[in-house]
């Protein structure tokens, strides 16, 4: 990816189409394009292949609001964020086939309540790879918490008027696997600071 990326920076510069001194920024803005259809692309095929697609859809628009605004573990290359955005796909899909609905539904509320709690109490955190600043950490905070709100008022709804086999799962997970991110990048940013702070 990184060396299409560069092709493709070298070729606007070469063309007169941008400066050759900003190539580099353009080839960054090319991978990390070229990487969101990569993801997106993956993500087609596997909710294609595994007869998910709605609820990976379900699924993926709900992490990415969450994402925005939560923040959480970021990969340190394109590539690991590729593998990683695909584990976790993967991982949902294997939820939706293999939990019988009745342990869905279940899951759901539960997953909501405990996922809501804790990334009310813990995220935003800071992150080492994209920091924030203080104000973006409680803008981001706020549009967290309106999130939160949204999505699970949508969750429950469609628990209520059981909307599909059970739409408030995917949600649910994409909460689950939101909250995992922000912990791990609680844990590995509280970790990196000590060591530098003693080292």
């Amino acid at each position: 990816m990184v060396f299409l990326a560069n092709r493709i920076a070298f070729f606007l510069s070469r063309n007169g189409i941008i400066e050759e001194e900003a190539e580099p920024v353009y080839a960054y803005g090319a991978e990390i394009a070229l990487s969101t259809i990569a993801v997106l692309f993956a993500v087609l095929l596997i909710g294609g292949i595994s007869g998910q697609i709605v609820n990976l859809t379900i699924f993926m628009l709900s992490y990415k609001i969450l994402r925005e605004c939560a923040g959480g573990y970021h990969a340190g290359t394109h590539l690991r964020c590729f593998i990683y955005s695909i584990v976790i796909c993967i991982m949902n899909v294997l939820l939706y086939i293999v939990l019988p609905m009745h342990t869905q539904g279940i899951l759901t509320i539960s997953l909501l309540v405990l996922s809501s709690i804790v990334l009310v109490i813990s995220a935003p955190s800071q992150n080492l790879v994209n920091p924030k600043t203080k104000k973006e950490l409680v803008a981001n905070k706020k549009k967290m918490i309106v999130w939160i709100v949204t999505l699970s008022a949508i969750t429950t709804v469609l628990q209520i008027i059981r909307i599909g086999e059970n739409a408030g799962f995917p949600i649910a997970c994409a909460f689950a696997t939101v909250m995992i991110l922000s912990v791990v990048n609680s844990l590995q940013y509280h970790v990196l600071k000590r060591r530098q702070s003693n080292g």
